[in-house]
């Protein structure tokens, strides 16, 4: 599979950060959605999400298992 596939320099898509709440949950208060604004604003900057990404992909080729040919 690795030679057909292709990594390229420009990301596809760049969106960012969403979380959702829903309208009735009782976590969706006003001081609570400037809490995490602040925080889905600050964790970009951090670094932190591209490590964690970076981890969880090595961690995903780990579990990768060759896929054998189907016997005849």
């Amino acid at each position: 599979m690795a030679n057909d596939l292709k990594a390229h320099p420009q990301p596809v898509d760049q969106s960012g950060l969403f979380l959702a709440v829903s309208h009735n949950s009782g976590c969706n208060a006003p001081r609570l959605r400037g809490q995490l604004a602040k925080k889905m604003t600050e964790l970009p900057a951090s670094g932190l999400t591209e490590a964690a990404l970076q981890r969880n992909l090595e961690r995903w080729k780990g579990q990768l298992q060759p896929v054998s040919a189907p016997k005849p």
